[in-house]
């Protein structure tokens, strides 16, 4: 059965959940009459208003439309509306005149004579016809208020007969500004509330995905992505975006054939749920360094009311093990916090994963390691060859001593064993002792394979 992510991300028009928006603004532009108002898009920040906006104005500017489109992010004055005007104009500059008039010309005659900055010189600002439609984002992120910013923009629809359209965040404008509701009455006519549409920003975003190796793996696990990304909760874009890019290093630097492993999918879901969490604000690098302690702390008794960052997050993806080392902690910090992408480290780490690690080359002691992913036949095949191993002091790194004697306690509690822990825990200091009268024995710098947070992750 193909999932209805899947059709939403390959069916055009499947999953539009803001297609009614841009009709009307279509029918709005088509007005042969001045309106007399302004329409609102409202929405949550990083919800995607100014991707699905930009999006049509692409697609108008390719029908000879002409929009003028203006951040008011950070405007501290109207003269710098003015000149972020006259920046917006200036794409449209050709070799026939026509007059714009009122605050435009305005504007215009303002920096008449002014380079800015080598953008607009005095010889060039010619004009070929009015804008078709202006539009005002990030109405609520400007230094001046949004009644102010609302005053400025009715000049081009009350007095100039424009039309206009405000993008913005109105939840935040009514917490703060207690005038806004009166003066939003006068200049807006129609209010739209933008709605997520996750399904076409991916396809958007991984169009634009630097490596075709990494944008292939992505389109043809698209469901994957999408029901990792929604479970988190996220619906902010720039974090798809963020989490999009940061797979794209990562897996250009996998070595080829590892590539081709089933592991793939796998460090996928926790890749992108983990980068999600990180760029999200909800995980830090200190949540990420000894993340088994970390989920293992958070289902104790006494920390189920205030569980670690990571237990949080795991509760998101229940079919997810974000402690799963098929990524080391180290790695992880590495590539997510400080932006380091280390291939030998990555490669490494992939190398030593029993998500990776061909059936015949797996140790014995890590199929036990993972034997709640294993039938039963498996596990106690493998269980059996590490205890003869263990019996020959076949067992010389550090970190897989640990691992072997770690893994004998915890049979010992479920009965898989029939020996007492005090029993085992003798039987693990007899092992270090042989090993060490046949000099045998390393010490931890020399395991490669160990870190300050454990061995093999």
């Amino acid at each position: 059965m193909v999932s209805f992510a899947y059709k939403c991300f390959h069916t055009p028009g499947v999953g539009m959940s803001n297609h009614h928006v841009f009709e009307y603004l279509q029918y709005y532009m088509g007005l042969s009459f001045s309106p007399g108002y302004a329409v609102m898009i409202n929405g949550p920040w990083g919800i995607g208003k100014t991707f699905h906006i930009r999006e049509f104005i692409g697609a108008q500017n390719k029908k000879g439309r002409r929009v003028f489109y203006i951040s008011l992010y950070g405007v501290k004055s109207f003269e710098e509306i003015d000149q972020k005007l006259i920046l917006a104009i200036a794409p449209l500059l050709d070799n026939r005149v026509a007059k714009f008039g009122s605050r435009i010309g305005g504007a215009l005659l303002k920096y008449v004579g002014l380079d800015l900055d080598g953008v607009v010189k005095a010889e060039d600002i010619k004009f070929s016809g009015q804008p078709d439609l202006m539009i005002f984002d990030d109405l609520e992120r400007g230094e001046l208020t949004a009644v102010e910013l609302l005053g400025y923009i009715n000049q081009f629809v009350e007095h100039e007969g424009r039309k206009v359209v405000i993008i913005g965040n109105e939840e935040e404008i009514f917490s703060k500004e207690t005038g806004y509701r009166a003066r939003r009455e006068k200049v807006i006519g129609e209010t739209f509330e933008m709605r997520e549409d996750l399904p076409s920003a991916l396809k958007a975003f991984t169009a634009q995905m630097p490596s075709e190796p990494a944008r292939k793996f992505v389109e043809e696990n698209a469901p994957t992505f999408l029901s990792v990304f929604q479970q988190s909760g996220s619906k902010n874009l720039r974090v798809l975006k963020q989490t999009l890019w940061a797979w794209d290093r990562l897996f250009m630097a996998i070595e080829p054939d590892l590539r081709l492993a089933n592991g793939m999918v796998t460090l996928f879901q926790i890749f992108t749920a983990l980068c999600t969490e990180v760029r999200a604000g909800h995980l830090s690098r200190a949540d990420l360094a000894g993340r088994m302690e970390s989920f293992v702390a958070g289902r104790m008794k006494e920390n189920k009311e205030n569980p670690p960052p990571l237990s949080r997050s795991s509760d998101k993806f229940p079919e997810l093990r974000l402690y799963d080392n098929v990524l080391s902690d180290e790695v992880l910090i590495q590539v997510l916090c400080e932006g380091r992408v280390d291939s030998v480290s990555v490669n490494e780490c992939l190398a030593k994963s029993s998500h990776f690690m061909k059936a015949s080359e797996e140790p014995a002691w890590q199929k036990v390691w993972f034997g709640i992913e294993r039938d039963q036949e498996e596990f106690e095949n493998a269980f059996s060859e590490m205890e003869k191993q263990f019996a020959s002091r076949y067992f010389l790194k550090p970190g897989e001593i640990l691992h072997v004697f770690g893994l004998r306690l915890f049979a010992s509690s479920i009965g898989q064993i029939p020996l007492t822990s005090a029993q085992v825990l003798a039987q693990c200091k007899d092992y270090v002792d042989d090993i060490a009268k046949d000099g045998r024995l390393l010490r931890s710098e020399e395991d490669p394979t160990s870190f300050h947070s454990g061995a093999y992750g």
